[in-house]
Order: C-alpha cells, then structure tokens, then sequence
C-alpha cells in the first residue's frame, strides 16, 4: 500500500500488540474497548470500562518501573 505513516491510522484492542506496533511504526493509534461492546446496561459497562482501565493502568506501571 501507498500510503503515509501521517495519513494512516492503527485502530486496535491491545495494547502491546496493537497500538505499541503502531506507535513505533509512527502512526495514528486509537485503542477500543471491545468488553463493552453489545453491553445494555449502562452499570455493566461502566463496571467493564473501569476494571479494563485499572488493569492498562497497572501494565504501564508494571512496565514503566519494572515489576521489582
């Protein structure tokens, strides 16, 4: 494909494997959450959404300070 790593975006559901890749390769990267997806109750999303951000949270600690 021709195109730029400007005008190209990277939409992923993983961290490590989908938006690092991309932000190493200079793209635009936008990370989902597709646990809440389908979901009805504004509750379960909410709960969902929350716990997915804690754990993201504590990965990029994890890998920022090293787990020692």
């Amino acid at each position: 494909m021709d195109s730029k790593e400007s005008e190209t975006v990277i939409i992923g559901d993983l961290f490590i494997t989908d938006i690092s890749v991309g932000n190493k390769l200079g793209l635009y990267t936008i990370l989902i959450n597709p646990y809440t997806h389908g979901l009805e109750s504004k509750f379960k999303k909410n709960l969902l959404s929350g716990f997915s951000k804690f754990a993201y949270n504590c990965l990029f600690f994890i890998l920022l300070v090293g787990f020692f």
